[in-house]
């Protein structure tokens, strides 16, 4: 049984979580709402083992399936994934940030550097660096628990703060217009997540197509969890089918997100081809489990819709999987978000 309820626009329904249990969908699926509010669901496992999630509100059904394979160690010589090869073997190129002095009085962001303005002079079809200290069309932001703030960027002066997680809201910066954009997508974006990830699944980033299947960048436990040496949240990569998001084609890692400082995630998302996705933190290849043979990814045709934010499904404790067990995830930073047909690169 499924108990979906309400957050604003948007509905939790059930998921599986990768590496473990039952999880709750997300608030991203089929775009194309005249009042915005993108919705999707999912349900059913596509890795791991288990029984259904027990959290509390976004946590619903959803048995466990089949193990999804060996997981890659971060950096480690694993296989690579079966994204389209047009991602490998790249040399990142200079920054898109202005290379200009701000000069020695400039303000300073929390790496550091002089005020930048990622975004400025740059050609992507969708790019915010929040550096005026507010959101624009055709970006729009979750009401509650969102703010534009200073003293925490990755670069620059502002980033996008998201607080008051352990109330499991679903908080996004979102945007149902992808200019030049068609069934490729790469991305950028800087993460910092205070203390560190959950062990319970939760996603950052969506990509809706227009069959309603989408992409997802989220967290979970280990493939492998070790309890001798117990880790915080790591990568996941995840592909749903339609509307209510089942079946799905996750694939968890080994991969710890850093904890308590800024990351440059990439991703891509080869909806031409297609395949799963890929990810990248601060450079290095995240290597996920093999992902399981069935569904088959389909083409995206068209990216219609895309999201970055968080939802948690099972809880925001960083040492159980299926509930607030203390410590917990308290905030989460987002900066210098960039989307394009090629890859962006870190700064």
């Amino acid at each position: 049984m499924r108990a979906p309820f309400q957050i604003g626009l948007f509905a939790f329904l059930s998921l599986a979580a990768c590496g473990g249990t039952g999880k709750a969908s997300g608030p991203m699926g089929a775009s194309g709402t005249s009042s915005g509010a993108l919705t999707g669901s999912s349900s059913g496992a596509s890795t791991g083992e288990g029984s259904a999630g027990s959290g509390s509100g976004a946590s619903t059904g959803g048995s466990g399936g089949s193990a999804a394979g060996t997981a890659g160690s971060s950096g480690g010589a694993a296989p690579s994934s079966d994204a389209s090869a047009s991602g490998q073997g790249y040399t990142q190129p200079p920054s898109d940030a202005s290379e200009e002095s701000a000069g020695e009085d400039a303000p300073l962001g929390s790496d550091g550097g002089a005020v930048t303005a990622s975004c400025a002079g740059t050609t992507h079809p969708l790019c915010i660096d929040f550096e005026d200290g507010k959101v624009d069309p055709p970006w729009t932001l979750s009401a509650n628990d969102t703010a534009i703030e200073t003293g925490n960027a990755a670069h620059g002066r502002y980033a996008l703060h998201l607080s008051n997680l352990a109330s499991h809201p679903t908080l996004y910066l979102q945007t149902e217009e992808m200019p030049r954009i068609k069934d490729v997508l790469w991305g950028r974006f800087y993460l910092y997540m205070n203390p560190a990830a959950p062990l319970g699944h939760g996603d950052i980033v969506r990509a809706n197509d227009m069959n309603t299947n989408w992409y997802e960048v989220g967290f979970a436990q280990p493939g492998t969890l070790n309890p001798a040496n117990p880790t915080t949240g790591c990568y996941l990569s995840d592909w749903h089918t339609g509307v209510n998001g089942t079946p799905e084609k996750g694939q968890p890692s080994q991969f710890v997100i850093p904890a308590a400082k800024y990351a440059c995630v990439e991703f891509y998302f080869d909806g031409a081809t297609p395949a799963v996705g890929q990810v990248w933190s601060d450079g290095v290849e995240v290597q996920f489990a093999a992902p399981p043979a069935t569904p088959v990814v389909q083409k995206a045709v068209q990216f219609v819709s895309f999201a970055i934010g968080i939802t948690l499904y099972h809880g925001d404790s960083l040492v159980n999987y299926n509930n607030d067990t203390p410590p917990v995830l308290t905030d989460e930073w987002l900066d210098d978000i960039a989307l394009d047909t090629t890859r962006i690169g870190c700064l």
